[in-house]
């Protein structure tokens, strides 16, 4: 089914009631047109719409991707929970200090809060699969200063597995909040030819004693979090990136919002 009305021969009011359309399923997610149409009514930008659109269908799935992630890396609800938090990593990284015995001191948090703003403040081209390991050489170098050297070797694997999986959680959904849709299209892209870069070529890391080597475990940690979305999100997109930016305005707006609704989207 398409939708033959011009959406933009309504008005605002006409759209905020939802004359002339109806309501459509993305994966899980139910899609609201007319939130869609209110956001880009104004807008004079071809441009400008496509990033806004692509945003939202982005944000409307995000929590679809982060249930699939945390069935798939076996994190609580509670961790998923930080993982949501602005401050997250902040949180996260004062919690595991302190079931290391570290004293919460205000030296320890003040150093915990700068090392947390770097992180956060890191070029927005690094890729998150950096950004954790990163974080992973703060806990280690935070351990040994603590308990001495080679100290982080001691730490429960599956605890530090934990945190780390949470903290790529995390950064994934800063980058989805605060990252425009093209942004987050242009890393995806370059993750996933770093990715299959490393698939191509794996390095066989130094292992410790009772470690098991397993192949190409670094691609699964590459993966980025918008490979969790719902199956035809990809779909969308490329409907959505076929529409030509050169159309006149309205044309664009009537063409993209068709692109939302085919036969192969259920009406809700």
């Amino acid at each position: 089914m398409s939708l033959e009305i011009d959406f933009f021969s309504l008005d605002e009011e006409d759209i905020s009631l939802g004359l002339g359309f109806n309501n459509y399923r993305v994966g899980c997610r139910r899609i609201e047109l007319k939130d869609i149409l209110m956001l880009i009514v104004s807008l004079s930008d071809t441009q400008k719409v496509k990033n806004v659109v692509l945003k939202k269908i982005i944000l409307e799935s995000l929590d679809y991707a982060i249930d699939n992630y945390a069935k798939e890396e076996r994190l609580s609800h509670e961790l998923v929970e930080i993982a949501k938090q602005d401050n997250g990593l902040y949180i996260l990284l004062k919690l595991f200090f302190k079931n290391q015995n570290l004293i919460l001191d205000y030296e320890l948090i003040k150093e915990i809060k700068v090392l947390v703003d770097t992180i956060y403040n890191q070029t927005n081209s690094k890729f998150i699969y950096l950004k954790v390991a990163d974080v992973q050489a703060i806990i280690h170098n935070m351990i040994e200063e603590k308990f001495g050297i080679n100290s982080h070797m001691n730490l429960n694997k599956k605890e530090m597995r934990i945190v780390l999986s949470t903290t790529r959680l995390h950064l994934e959904i800063r980058d989805i909040k605060y990252k425009d849709a093209e942004e987050l299209i242009i890393l995806k892209r370059k993750t996933n030819q770093f990715q299959s870069k490393v698939y191509d070529s794996p390095s066989r890391p130094k292992l410790l004693l009772g470690q098991k080597y397993i192949p190409h475990w670094k691609v699964r940690h590459l993966k980025s979090l918008l490979r969790y979305f719902p199956d035809d999100f990809q779909e969308i997109f490329s409907r959505i990136n076929i529409v030509s930016l050169d159309l006149e305005i309205n044309n664009y707006k009537n063409q993209i919002i068709r692109a939302l609704t085919p036969a192969s989207i259920s009406i809700w």
